[in-house]
């Protein structure tokens, strides 16, 4: 019989990019202060850093707009 493990939470690298964004928004830093640019590969297509920054933008978005329970 298979032994059941612990339970993990795990936060994907994205949760962690909002949580981000909500932080600087706490500090008082503008989106501008944004770490995360839009980058595209070498064959033009969109990378994953426009996730990154969608999510950095909208855990900024939820501070400022007073949604911190989204």
């Amino acid at each position: 019989m298979i032994q059941p493990t612990a339970i993990v939470n795990r936060r994907s690298p994205l949760e962690g990019a909002r949580r981000k964004g909500a932080e600087a928004a706490h500090a008082g830093l503008p989106v501008s202060a944004c770490p995360y640019r839009d980058k595209r590969t070498l064959s033009g297509r969109l990378s994953w850093s426009r996730s990154f920054r969608n999510a950095w933008l909208e855990g900024h978005r939820d501070v400022m707009q007073g949604d911190l329970f989204r």
